[in-house]
């Protein structure tokens, strides 16, 4: 399980939009954006397997109030 884990942050490591990813507290992981996007922080628990993982990650992404408000 912590294979595909790891897996999962690469592939969201990876994605054109990410700046990197960070664990600010046990069991928290934080997806900073290089623009247009809030922060994101995703909570983990020990159920949580890969694809959940990456389907928050781009159910985030396809949400149009995730996107900074641009003054």
């Amino acid at each position: 399980m912590i294979i595909k884990l790891i897996t999962a942050f690469g592939e969201i490591r990876t994605h054109n939009k990410v700046a990197g990813i960070e664990f600010p507290r046990k069991n928290e992981l934080q997806v900073v954006f290089k623009d247009t996007f809030a922060d994101l922080l995703i909570p983990i628990s020990p159920s949580m397997d890969e694809q959940l993982l990456v389907s928050i990650f781009y159910d985030y992404l396809n949400r149009p109030e995730s996107r900074l408000a641009i003054a």
